[in-house]
């Protein structure tokens, strides 16, 4: 028997020996709060939608629940130091609840631990639940019955490993500078893509493009289009510069790959095979997040054809709108459900990706879906939309001047992986004592 089965403990009994002395859920049924019992200025209230996936809790994004029906409930309200564990819809988020200066509710999407941090460190539980052995443990519960969940009672049947206090210590000391490092490069990427948005806005949105009125040519810190009395043409999505155009979204696209019905046979190894849950508009390119694998065989003759890089992909099913950019080189395939869309040569593919990222777009997606249950947009009613396309010269510029970003961007998330895979697998090594000392 090695060191990782002796260490191997139900979290059912860590509540019986007091080492969690809280877990609970929010509240649910006639309790749960109801949509006309949110305010603007009431108390905090978080779901699994203000947790990202490197362990950041979004405050700012949250609800909030007004004081009346707060003071109604009698558990759900978390403090710093609590772990919270998505269980609901969205599975498998983690945070650690710091920096919380005021009252706090959960709803039943998040589980939150409260644990007697002399035995168990709440870093360290946080650690071990992004781990790689108690993810597979919340994808196992689920793969056995048709909802997305894994219920509070089924939690208390997982385990952890628990190690003595000193040594998760000495394993959240090596894991802390590096979910620190992601966090940074995710903060840097969040800051650049902040700013292409902005001169997206300023440009296609505000028609403030910088331009050259005798030479009837976009150039670099010259007058602003609109306020400078740029002539302005009527189309049906109202006024816009001359020489820009209205076009559907199939007018601008050379290709479409399109997988749909094809559901591949998966293998425990091989290449990865990116489903919706891998691309989010929090990133701009996929993640590889529980992804599953197919052989070398499958990928050439299974699919109808795969993405290169630069290409779109746009969700259609599940959660339609998501959208991200394919990277470079292109080291999956997609799945069912989404499609990347290929721009002609006199497109600028990042112009396109953050046009679909807007919030005009996107607002526009969310009503044009249909689907209670499961939200799906048509491929063929995303490529009829009309859009506004600027003149070539415009894109052109806009092109050049963003793409610097987004390959910072790109390159950000490559070191992303890398150090994401390189703690998933320190974890396990320092569990079971491969790692016995941290180096000075």
């Amino acid at each position: 028997m090695n060191e990782l089965d002796i260490d191997k403990i139900e979290i059912n009994e860590l509540i019986n020996k007091g080492i969690i002395e809280v877990h609970k859920d929010g509240n649910h049924g006639g309790n749960y709060p109801r949509a006309n019992e949110f305010t603007a200025d009431g108390i905090l209230f978080l779901t699994a939608k203000n947790l990202d996936n490197e362990g950041n809790i979004h405050y700012s994004s949250a609800q909030r629940l007004n004081k009346k029906k707060a003071d109604t409930l009698t558990f759900g309200y978390i403090k710093n130091g609590d772990v919270l564990l998505s269980h609901n819809a969205t599975v498998g988020r983690v945070a650690v609840v710091k920096e919380l200066n005021e009252t706090a509710l959960i709803g039943t999407s998040l589980t939150h631990f409260r644990v007697d941090s002399s035995r168990l460190l709440p870093d360290y539980l946080a650690a071990y639940f992004n781990s790689r052995e108690f993810q597979a443990q919340l994808w196992s519960v689920m793969n056995q019955t048709t909802r997305n969940q894994v219920p509070i009672t089924t939690q208390r049947d997982l385990f952890i490993r628990l190690p003595e206090i000193e040594k998760q210590n000495d394993i959240i000391s090596l894991i802390n500078p590096i979910s620190n490092k992601i966090a940074l490069l995710l903060k840097q990427n969040q800051t650049l893509e902040e700013i292409a948005q902005t001169l997206f806005k300023r440009w296609f949105v505000d028609f403030e493009f910088p331009f050259e009125f005798s030479l009837d040519n976009p150039i670099e810190n010259w007058e602003p289009y609109k306020s400078s009395e740029g002539i302005f043409v009527e189309s049906d999505l109202g006024e816009i510069p001359e020489g820009w155009e209205i076009s559907e979204i199939n007018e601008i696209l050379k290709f479409v790959v399109d997988n749909r019905g094809k559901t591949a046979p998966t293998t425990q190894e091989g290449i990865p095979l990116i489903a919706t849950n891998c691309v989010k508009n929090s990133n701009v390119f996929p993640v590889f997040e529980k992804v599953r694998y197919v052989s070398q065989d499958v990928y050439e003759n299974w699919f109808r054809a795969h993405p290169i890089p630069g290409d779109i992909l746009f969700v259609n099913k599940g959660t339609p709108g998501c959208i991200n950019l394919i990277p470079d080189p292109v080291e999956f395939c997609i799945a069912q459900d989404m499609i990347a869309l290929r721009v002609n040569d006199d497109i600028s593919n990042i112009w396109l990706f953050l046009y679909l990222r807007s919030f005009a777009f996107q607002s526009d997606i969310k009503n044009r879906s249909v689907g209670t249950t499961i939200p799906h947009l048509k491929k063929t009613d995303l490529l009829r939309i009309k859009i506004i396309v600027p003149s070539k010269a415009i894109l052109t510029k806009f092109q050049k001047g963003v793409k610097p970003l987004f390959k910072l961007i790109e390159n950000n998330t490559k070191e992303i992986q890398v150090l994401t895979q390189f703690r998933d697998t320190l974890l396990p090594k320092l569990m079971n004592g491969e790692l016995n000392k941290i180096s000075e």
